[in-house]
């Protein structure tokens, strides 16, 4: 059965949860965690707590609830989100601009 609760959402097997504090970050079964790119991996092992406490990004791990029968309980995946926004100008707003088929068209075609 799906559980939906702020900040996660976990069914009979797995759990997507958000990784709030300083030891969601550092514990065991993130720094274990490889995705088979260095990069990525440096992002989550050493960037993601930075750029959560900057207010850049929210990270949040699935897992699986309990060990599997393959022995696992480290994180599936782990996925940030960023927090930014598109800023618009008044002219936008009152409808000048338009989506097309193309992008961004002046309204004027």
């Amino acid at each position: 059965m799906l559980a939906v609760e702020r900040n996660s959402i976990r069914d009979d097997k797995f759990e997507l949860r958000i990784l709030g504090t300083k030891p969601d970050f550092f514990c065991e079964e993130i720094e274990c965690f490889d995705c088979g790119e260095d990069d990525l991996n440096e992002f989550f092992h050493e960037d993601a707590f930075a750029h959560k406490e900057h207010l850049l990004a929210e990270t949040y791990c699935f897992q699986p609830i309990e060990v599997t029968e393959e022995g696992l309980f480290f994180p599936v995946a782990l996925i940030s989100f960023l927090n930014d926004s598109i800023v618009i100008t008044k002219e936008e707003r009152k409808g000048a601009f338009h989506w097309t088929d193309e992008g961004l068209g002046d309204g004027h075609n």
